[in-house]
């Protein structure tokens, strides 16, 4: 036998000096239990204890067969569980009594000779007991005994009234998980955990068995937890089908009510409106209260939830460009807890834009479009274009025009700016009455650049054309490896065709063409991304083209190319 087994195991012995055991309980021979682990661990058989059955009977009435030829043995229980296996050479019938002889068990499920197995499970602990093995019928014969105390179970230690690790408060929060002893490496041979708990307050008794080897109770299975409830909790574990019996009682206290905060790592962050904030979870049930508070305690911001996670943009009118400072709260089963400790969040401000790249710094007829950047969170753009002297291009010369456009571009026709003149052009997001709030949010400006009106009689020089394979009707096109955005032969006479030709990288499927006379009259509006699929346009003018210069415009919702031609 391993030698960790010595401090386990209680040899089931009879004293030396009886040879047979005793026919009546008052002569009953003594005997000890051995420990289930170390035998079913080790895979070892235990000592036995060997006896006969004697020629007269007790008269103690049988719970099963003839009365005569029993023998008894007495034993002291030490824990709340037995499992005694009597290997005889007749039909055994064992049964269990205690000190004042009422009937525990009795058990007779073999017959003939063979293993008879009785387990009990709900003996008291350091009390004494009687063990009765006789014949079914008149036979006698040997027999041997093999008596295990089964595995005490109930809370682990540092688990109860509450986990070791609470602070103050302390107790359970219905959403923590308690804790049975651990059996180590013999947790594998524990087929289910039986837990019961009983309401201090109430005595309303629930029961709840956990299938497999696992030793963690959640709290939320019970259906009145709640916060500030007591419990006595019981618990006992299952070996071959049958249950050990419950361990000692222990108490287990929940927290007063409920808590939450701000997980750590969200306190003090800086978010866009479109990110997520989480609070400690409390439970299934749980109702979150959230206080938002900014400007000095000016505007307060109350919001309610029963996830754990929020959107910034679920929230009414949370503001970009704002300190915050956050609180919650948790109400579970009626009962609403305290407001966290405050914390603050940064609301980052409404991101920049500007013109882009291929449109800073240009010269521009009044017919073109000027594009800025995109910005994902903006409902319209603010530009501001003001003249300036290009020698000191930071300080206006004259007055500003504001124009607000629902997208990132902005034609330039219907603002009447002056030929030749070098325009200070800036832009800024704005937000509209969105998320619930009573007024509009703002961005700044980005960089200012520079565009120069050109002279609309401007002509360009001709482009040789290459190869045109033209199809019917107004537009057509052509096959080609195009890098910049072309416009030839330029110029070109009324009725006759020109062609288009630019890179299409970074347009979508709403990309469309435009040309406009210096009136601002749209003499062609078409979708051409499906037509045109990586090659160049032709264009037939006919007799709309009237001779003057002409501006040329590809824009889908994100970027655009401008050009002109001049038509004699």
């Amino acid at each position: 036998m391993k030698n960790r087994n010595l401090t386990f195991v209680a040899v089931l012995c009879l004293l030396s000096s009886y040879m047979f055991a005793q026919e009546d309980m008052g002569s009953a021979l003594p005997m000890t239990t051995y420990y289930y682990f170390a035998y079913y661990t080790d895979g070892v058989t235990p000592p036995l204890t060997s006896g006969s059955l004697g020629v007269s009977g007790s008269g103690v009435p049988a719970c099963q067969g003839i009365d005569n030829n029993d023998v008894w043995y007495e034993y002291t229980s030490i824990y709340n569980g037995n499992r005694i296996d009597v290997d005889a050479s007749f039909d055994a019938v064992i049964s269990i009594y205690d000190s004042s002889m009422n009937l525990i068990d009795c058990e007779n499920s073999i017959a003939g000779a063979g293993v008879e197995s009785i387990w009990v499970n709900q003996l008291t602990a350091n009390d004494t007991y009687y063990l009765r093995i006789h014949s079914f019928g008149a036979e006698t014969g040997t027999f041997d005994i093999y008596a295990y105390h089964l595995p005490p179970c109930g809370l682990r230690a540092g688990w109860y009234p509450y986990p070791a690790t609470d602070g103050i408060p302390v107790g359970y929060r219905v959403n923590e998980s308690t804790k049975r002893r651990n059996y180590a490496a013999d947790n594998i041979y524990i087929q289910a955990t039986m837990w019961e708990f009983t309401d201090v307050n109430s005595g309303f008794v629930e029961t709840v068995i956990i299938n497999g080897t696992n030793g963690d109770f959640a709290l939320q299975q019970l259906t009145d937890m709640c916060f500030g409830n007591e419990y006595t909790v019981r618990v006992q574990i299952q070996l071959e089908g049958k249950w050990s019996g419950f361990g000692e009682p222990r108490p287990l206290i929940m927290e007063l009510e409920p808590s939450t905060r701000l997980l750590p790592g969200y306190g003090g962050g800086t978010y866009g409106i479109s990110s997520n904030l989480k609070v400690v979870f409390t439970g299934a049930q749980q109702i979150i209260e959230w206080r938002f508070t900014t400007d000095n305690g000016a505007e307060v911001i109350n919001h309610i939830s029963t996830n754990s996670t929020i959107s910034m943009d679920d929230i009414d009118c949370i503001r970009y460009n704002r300190i915050y400072t956050v609180e919650v709260r948790a109400t579970y089963c009626g009962i609403t807890g305290p407001w966290s400790t405050p914390d603050f969040i940064i609301i980052a401000p409404i991101p920049y834009t500007q013109l882009i790249p291929e449109d800073c710094g240009t010269v521009q007829f009044p017919g073109a479009t000027l594009q800025c950047e995109f910005v994902n969170v903006a409902d319209q753009y603010a530009w501001q274009i003001a003249p300036v002297d290009p020698s000191n291009p930071l300080i206006p010369i004259g007055p500003a025009i504001v124009e607000l456009t629902p997208n990132a571009t902005l034609y330039l026709l219907p603002l009447g700016l002056d030929y030749g003149t070098t325009y200070r052009v800036g832009i800024k997001p704005m937000l509209g009455f969105t998320g619930g709030c009573a007024t509009t949010q703002e961005g700044d400006y980005g960089q200012f650049c520079l565009v120069t009106i050109g002279n609309p009689n401007t002509t360009l020089p001709p482009v040789a054309a290459p190869n045109i394979d033209i199809e019917d009707g107004g537009i057509a096109v052509i096959d080609g490896d195009f890098q910049q955005m072309q416009v030839y032969p330029n110029p070109v006479q009324s009725g006759q065709t020109f062609n288009v030709t630019f890179d299409a990288s970074g347009y979508s499927d709403q990309a469309s063409i435009a040309v406009y006379n210096m009136g601002g009259q749209v003499i062609l509006d078409e979708k051409i991304w499906k037509r045109y699929n990586g090659r160049g346009l032709e264009i037939m003018s006919d007799d709309r083209w009237t001779p003057g210069l002409y501006h040329i415009q590809i824009i889908d919702n994100r970027k655009s190319m401008n050009s002109k031609i001049l038509v004699k």
